[in-house]
């Protein structure tokens, strides 16, 4: 790449590479995906609780400028400040920005000891490979309780409706029911014998041809009685 320059201009090409890559990462650095809107390229950047307007070369310049320490979200300028974990392949999180570049690892992706002395070493991946295990270990464990469960509210259904048919079937077709829908009383009532008699009573047949009345249609005998009687 730099066969054909001079030892001069290739000092400066790999400088303006360097620095560029150092401008680029200080801009991004300490940043979620969420606040990245308010760090886009431009001539001057506003600190996100609006107190003060700065040029955008002074963020991340290790020179705290905006109260809310918004202008230093990658450096322990700022003691109000905070950075952000990106932790890829684990669970992302803030961390004061007191704590960058202290020489204590805070992220499993060593993001918060870019200038420190210490050898970091990004850790993400197996601790996400052990939670994973754990969640998967809590989730088997959940099931199968919630699979137990089920089972003793099948066995309790079960034993219930053992114990129901008994109590059931005389309750539906109790004696007394059957002796109420056809009782001895209700049939002598709908044949009754006294309604038979009353239909052709034997009074009704002497009254319809009554005795004294045959002897008065024919008085003759006492006629003659009493002409013998004189």
């Amino acid at each position: 790449m730099f066969t054909n320059c001079s030892l001069g201009h290739c000092h400066i090409i790999v400088a303006v590479v360097l620095w560029s890559i150092c401008v680029d990462s200080r801009k991004i650095r300490g940043i979620s995906l969420s606040y990245k809107r308010f760090y886009r390229e431009r001539k001057s950047f506003l600190c996100i609780d609006g107190s003060k307007m700065i040029p955008f070369d002074q963020v991340n310049d290790d020179y705290c400028d905006c109260m809310d320490g918004s202008d230093e979200p990658g450096t322990a300028a700022c003691p109000t400040g905070r950075f952000y974990c990106t932790n890829l392949g684990y669970r992302s999180h803030y961390i004061p920005s007191s704590r960058v570049n202290d020489g204590i690892c805070d992220c499993c992706d060593a993001s918060d000891e870019y200038r420190s002395q210490t050898p970091c070493q990004n850790t993400c991946r197996n601790l996400g490979q052990r939670e994973r295990a754990e969640v998967e270990g809590q989730t088997r464990v959940l099931g199968e309780r919630l699979r137990l469960k089920q089972l003793l509210i099948e066995e309790g259904v079960l034993t219930w409706r053992e114990k129901q048919p008994t109590t059931m079937t005389r309750s539906s077709q109790p004696t007394t029911m059957t002796r109420n829908s056809q009782p001895t009383t209700m049939t002598r009532n709908s044949q009754p014998t006294t309604m038979t008699r009353s239909s052709q009573p034997t009074t009704m047949t002497r009254n319809s041809q009554p005795t004294t009345m045959t002897r008065n249609s024919q008085p003759t005998t006492m006629t003659r009685n009493i002409s013998r009687l004189r």
